[in-house]
């Protein structure tokens, strides 16, 4: 039989963790929805192309200014992408406060510069993307 001490302390730490998860999606400003990820081939075909094969995001997101990318010009891009704002996606799930300002959306391993958002003050933008990575050109 359980001491009603270890239950009480079993509890409190299924509570918090329950009161954690659901703080991340609390803000004023930033975005949420969606995101899916695929990888295959690149190459032009000839006739019907085949279905291109999606599933939910898991990885970090990166959120670029795109002042500072404009400004970029031949500089290191890695860098600017470092410094950026990253946020862990877990099963497609994007949540994440963001200051209001124009962005370049893009996961870890897909330099993809054509997703971009625009953040206002006191709204929460919903977006779902859809990410693929060539694996061959």
């Amino acid at each position: 039989m359980k001491t009603p001490n270890k239950i009480i302390s079993l509890l409190a730490v299924v509570v918090l963790l329950i009161i954690s998860s659901c703080n991340k999606a609390n803000f004023e400003t930033g975005i949420k929805g969606k995101v899916e990820y695929g990888e295959g081939d690149c190459m032009p075909f000839v006739g019907q192309a085949p279905d291109k094969q999606y599933w939910y995001y898991k990885g970090d997101m990166y959120f670029i200014l795109k002042s500072e990318l404009d400004k970029l010009g031949n500089g290191d891009f890695e860098a600017l992408r470092k410094r950026s704002i990253k946020d862990k996606v877990t099963n497609g799930k994007l949540a994440v406060a963001l200051r209001p300002e124009t962005y370049v959306v893009m996961p870890e391993d897909v330099h993809a510069l054509n997703y971009v958002v625009t953040i206002k003050a006191g709204e929460v933008l919903s977006k779902d993307f859809k990410f693929w990575k060539c694996t061959s050109y």
